[in-house]
C-alpha cells in the first residue's frame, strides 16, 4: 500500500517533463495531496512510523517527495492564481460544470495547506521513532540512491 502510494506520488509524467502546463499543474497537485496525506497519517499515528523506518529506501522516497513539494510551493501558488483567474467565456468555453468544479475547489484544504508544517510534524514523529534526528538522518542516508538527507535538513 505505502509503496504504491509513494510510487504514484513520486512519478513525473512525460507531459509534465515536456512542459505541458496543465499536466504539470496536475502533477504538482497530485504530489502535494499524496505527500501531505502520508505525512498526516504518520504524524497522527495512523500509519506507524516503523512502516517507513524499517525500509530506508521507502523513507527516502517519502522525504524526496516532501522536498519536491516544498520546492514547488511557489509554482503551486501560481497554479492556483491561474485557475482562479480563468475567464468563463474565453478559457472555460462557458462550461458550467467546469466552472462549478473550479469554484468548489476554492475551498479545498490542499490549496491552503501549510506543507512545511505538515511535513515538519511528520518528520518529528519519524525522528522520535528513529531515536532522534541523527537516527532519522542516518536512515535517510541508508536509503540509497540520491539521499535527500541534506535537502531535508535545509527544508525543515
Amino acid at each position: 500500500f505505502v509503496d504504491c502510494w509513494l510510487l504514484i506520488a513520486s512519478a513525473t509524467f512525460l507531459e509534465e517533463l515536456l512542459g505541458v502546463g496543465h499536466m504539470a499543474m496536475l502533477g504538482r497537485f497530485r504530489r502535494r495531496v499524496a505527500a501531505a496525506a502520508l505525512s498526516r497519517l504518520v504524524s497522527e499515528g495512523v500509519l506507524p512510523a516503523s512502516v517507513l523506518l524499517e525500509q530506508p529506501a521507502r523513507l527516502a522516497r517519502l522525504a524526496g517527495v516532501m522536498v519536491k513539494v516544498c520546492q514547488e510551493v511557489d509554482r503551486f501558488a501560481a497554479d492556483i492564481s491561474h485557475l482562479d483567474g480563468l475567464d468563463f467565456e474565453q478559457e472555460l468555453n462557458s462550461d458550467f460544470v467546469l466552472a462549478a468544479r473550479l469554484n468548489l475547489s476554492k475551498g479545498d484544504a490542499v490549496r491552503h495547506l501549510d506543507v512545511f508544517a505538515t511535513f515538519q510534524s511528520a518528520m518529528a514523529a519519524l525522528a522520535a521513532a528513529a531515536g532522534g534526528e541523527a537516527g532519522l538522518m542516518a536512515l535517510l542516508q541508508a536509503g540509497g540512491g540520491q539521499s535527500p538527507a541534506g535537502q531535508v535538513r535545509a527544508v525543515f
